[in-house]
């Protein structure tokens, strides 16, 4: 880390405690539009009261009295929605093209937790990470002494030994537990839940990152999610084609944690009517094909004054010269055939009535923490989601596929105060959720400017 920029964290620590409150003040954002993650009508000139951690009152200012003493945030002609939550995500940059998934780097993780939370994602589901690090980032967000969003995580992913992740993980970076044993299966489990995750996530897709590795068999998915039930954890799986989502969904499993594509295999009104029969929660990750298509196809986004902005001249420059740079733009036709498909078979979906949830599987190449949520939500759109069920599927479907409805995920008396203030409408256009004012999370107030730094140096 250079002295510039352990000078400018120094600076933006100080400013992030200022605008830290005291546990009991009182909070009161007023004037602004309010979106409540239910999918209701907003609310105009309204009136939100936080105490310590919690929401204690909203509604139109004609309806909810202003305490005495309270700290007010002028919110006119700005727009309140409750703190996103990314329902797929990992520690990595998603800046290189052969970086890693995710980083041991303890500088890069605290950078890319306050990109996540600058961008107004309040909390994340880690997918796949070394335990020991991730709950020590968790603990360091919880204390204090790490500037983040609220962590959730499910360790290392189990699989089949040649399956997807084991073939890229490594000792340095112990990213999945594998075996074909069930005994030793569900005793890896057991000692993960010991360790204090989350939920767990096993990958039965066999073919990531090449073609012919190991699938995980039905009956060893069943042994891994009623080894979770007994924890008292729920379950996601990685898979992408109709086979492997079928085998996930009758051993019990009820969240997806990627699109399911159609040249893997047809969706049939059969696998949909599974899916709906069985409550299936798909969190379709659309922008993992479609970053590397969009950026391949038209590199010149690269050098977008936004992304620049964000990433850093530095990094724009190294992705130009990244060695494998020129063999992905060299599958460019793939990327957009995949990227078509993923989009189409993820629309069916929507429009069949499966309950779609919000993920971008950040550090996926040129998938990068925070900035592309933008990106997966007009994603979203394009396949014919309306802004607001977008924003209802970052907010109040993602809390409900995890089981923390009653904490997060909509504004209302008694839950956390986690919230983002946006300067323009996201229901206008739904990238305008990058317009960040200020974020709120668990009460305390941070300013994205202050927060903006250069993960890239």
């Amino acid at each position: 880390m250079t002295y510039r920029n352990y000078t400018l964290g120094l600076l933006s620590f100080f400013l992030w405690s200022c605008a830290s409150p005291p546990e009991d003040q009182t909070i009161v954002l007023r004037g602004g539009t309010l979106i409540d993650g239910t999918g209701r009508a907003p609310i105009a000139d309204a009136v939100v009261v936080i105490k310590g951690q919690h929401i204690v009152a909203l509604g139109n200012s004609n309806d909810v009295s202003v305490p005495e003493n309270a700290r007010i945030i002028d919110t006119q002609n700005k727009w309140i929605i409750p703190g996103l939550i990314d329902a797929h995500a990992h520690f990595g940059t998603g800046f290189m093209m052969s970086s890693n998934i995710v980083t041991p780097d303890p500088e890069v993780r605290r950078e890319i937790a306050r990109n996540y939370l600058r961008y107004g994602v309040t909390t994340i589901f880690v997918m796949a990470d070394d335990p020991e690090l991730v709950l020590s980032d968790k603990k360091q967000i919880t204390e204090g002494s790490m500037v983040g969003p609220r962590i959730f995580t499910a360790g290392p992913a189990f699989t089949v030994p040649g399956s997807h992740p084991a073939q890229v993980a490594t000792a340095e970076m112990p990213l999945a537990l594998a075996s074909a044993d069930p005994e030793e299966m569900k005793n890896m489990v057991r000692e993960v839940a010991s360790k204090g995750v989350d939920f767990i996530k096993i990958a039965v897709e066999a073919d990531i990152p090449r073609p012919g590795g190991s699938r995980m068999p039905p009956e060893l998915i069943e042994v891994v999610v009623e080894e979770a039930r007994r924890n008292d954890l729920r379950v996601g799986c990685h898979c992408t084609s109709v086979d492997e989502a079928t085998d996930a969904v009758r051993a019990g499993v009820k969240v997806l944690i990627h699109w399911v594509r159609s040249d893997h295999g047809p969706i049939t009104p059969e696998f949909i009517d599974l899916l709906l029969s069985n409550d299936v929660f798909v969190i379709p990750t659309l922008g993992v094909y479609n970053a590397a298509s969009r950026y391949t196809a038209n590199p010149e986004i690269i050098d977008d004054p936004d992304f620049v902005a964000f990433a850093g001249r530095q990094v724009v420059d190294e992705i130009k010269t990244d060695p494998s740079w020129e063999a992905w733009s060299s599958m460019k036709d793939f990327w957009q055939s995949a990227a078509a498909d993923v989009l189409e078979s993820v629309k069916k979906l929507h429009q069949s009535g499966v309950t779609l949830g919000f993920g971008t599987d950040t550090s996926v190449r040129l998938v990068s923490p925070g900035y592309s949520v933008a990106f997966e939500m007009e994603l979203m759109q394009r396949i014919g989601m309306q802004p607001m069920d977008i924003l209802v599927a970052a907010t109040q479907t993602n809390s409900r596929i995890w089981g923390l409805q009653d904490q997060i995920g909509v504004l209302a008396p008694g839950k956390l105060a986690d919230l983002v203030i946006l300067e323009s409408n996201p229901l206008e256009d739904v990238y305008n959720i990058r317009t960040v004012f200020r974020v709120l999370k668990d009460g305390k107030i941070y300013d994205p400017d202050a927060m903006a730094t250069d993960v890239g140096n």
